[in-house]
């Protein structure tokens, strides 16, 4: 997809750079030559995996210290462009390497903050960072970028360009992500509307926004309108690519999971029994999108209180994913994670709790604690600490939890809510009554009731 000539981009920069023709090529002779000459001098070091280079950095704070305001905003625009241009988001990259590229991003865009002559905006480059920040978690950030992508294209490009179209689609999803479902309906309308008017009611990307538009439907609990808009999406996906096409068992997988949500569980079990048998089928058993769909079914055996069938599947996707990816892969955390709710809701609270105590040592480590993961295992190891009367244990963890809520989504947002619900239960156990009052008023004042996850936990559902 190219951009217009009038937003500047990250390419032209890295040309400049690593002195690419017009085939963005180089000589690996005098690059290699370069990097063995740094080598020679220990001002990097190459990694473990082959191609991969680290700079100390102490070695790096000096050479940026040492730097004019010029330079600073050369080498900025040189590092921006080099980061841009090792992302690709059409095609899969490990999940490693694309972590790591995330915490440079960080770095990159903070010096930005700090200065904003340092580098100008780059419209290619911040798009791919704004969607990589979404994907690493960092919502926040992505929206703050995401929003600087669409300002500067519906200002440059007009509203109705197609690029600023999927500007306004990114930004949707990261407003989901961070719970704004109210935003994220508002922009995925419009998206909806423009790509009906630029493509009609049956193109693939008109279809792909109502699909986004149904799953925010689903989180603002308009599961009438989410489950109107599924059908169709189903229906058109059917008669355009077929039954057996991966965007049509993904649409009716979707669809089951508005059903789970709004309690039709027996409709979204017949659905999720034909998505696993078609996927295992056609992708075969140890795919990553059967392994979802055995996810999804096991969330539903377990609305189902179908503990035992739940948890048949889920020790199957520990183990896919254990040999698969290892131990320490997200998805794999998130398959330990699933497993614990269902050990907790069939009363197995010893088992829970071992594994609680893994999901968030993990996530801890590898994503750190403000992570909004990490938080979700602080909340689930909490309820499971409730069950078994630790309610100091609970405690603690359950103020982190709030605490990172309130910093996070504001003291108004439903899973803020639900937090003080939560602890206010524990403070009940341990006869701190004042504290508890204090938190049931705020929560009884809430319209909407919200349903505790003592119950339920939270766990990782496969969809669009």
């Amino acid at each position: 997809k190219t951009l217009e000539s009038e937003l500047s981009l990250a390419s032209p920069v890295l040309c400049k750079l690593l002195s690419l023709n017009e085939a963005d090529s180089w000589d690996n002779f005098i690059f290699r030559e370069g990097l063995q000459v740094l080598m020679s001098f220990s001002l990097i070091k190459q990694g473990p995996p082959n191609g991969v280079y680290n700079m100390h950095p102490l070695v790096h704070a000096w050479s940026r210290d040492r730097m004019t305001l010029s330079e600073k905003q050369t080498y900025s625009s040189m590092a921006c462009g080099t980061l841009s241009r090792s992302l690709n988001h059409g095609r899969r990259q490990r999940y490693e390497f694309r972590r790591v590229l995330a915490s440079h991003v960080r770095a990159n865009l903070g010096m930005i903050e700090k200065d904003q002559t340092t580098i100008n905006y780059l419209d290619d480059a911040y798009s791919k960072f704004g969607l990589l920040l979404q994907e690493q978690g960092y919502l926040s950030e992505a929206k703050k970028l995401q929003f600087q992508v669409l300002e500067l294209r519906n200002r440059v490009l007009g509203v109705k360009h197609p690029d600023t179209i999927w500007a306004m689609a990114n930004l949707a999803v990261t407003y989901r992500k961070l719970g704004e479902y109210t935003e994220a309906e508002k922009l995925e309308i419009q998206v909806v509307n423009a790509r009906n008017r630029i493509f009609k009611a049956e193109h693939s990307d008109t279809i792909r926004a109502m699909a986004n538009l149904a799953v925010t439907y689903r989180k603002l609990e308009k599961y009438t309108k989410a489950e109107k808009l599924e059908i169709q999406v189903l229906d058109a996906r059917n008669r355009k690519l077929g039954v057996e096409h991966p965007d049509t068992i993904w649409a009716m997988a979707n669809l089951a999971v508005t059903y789970r949500n709004a309690g039709k569980y027996t409709e979204a079990e017949k659905l999720e029994i034909q998505v696993l048998d078609a996927r295992n089928r056609i992708l075969g058993a140890q795919h990553s999108h059967t392994i979802g769909a055995m996810v999804n079914l096991a969330a539903t055996y377990r609305n189902l209180e179908k503990y035992t069938e739940a948890e048949k599947l889920e020790i199957q996707v520990l183990d896919v994913r254990n040999r698969k990816l290892g131990v320490e892969h997200p998805d794999t955390i998130w398959a330990m994670a699933n497993l614990a709710v269902t050990y907790r809701n069939a009363g197995k609270y010893t088992k829970a709790e071992k594994l609680e105590i893994q999901v968030l040592d993990a996530r801890n480590r590898i994503l750190g604690e403000e992570h909004l993961h990490t938080i979700w295992a602080m909340e689930n190891l909490a309820a499971t600490y409730q069950n078994i009367g630790k309610y100091r244990e609970a405690e603690k963890l359950q103020i982190q939890v709030l605490d990172s809520r309130n910093q996070m989504f504001g003291v108004e947002h439903p899973d803020t809510i639900l937090a003080k619900e939560n602890l206010a239960e524990t403070y009940r156990h341990l006869g701190k009554h004042t504290e508890a009052e204090k938190l049931e008023i705020h929560v009884l004042d809430k319209v909407n009731p919200i349903s505790s996850s003592l119950s339920k936990g939270r766990a990782q559902l496969f969809n669009l």
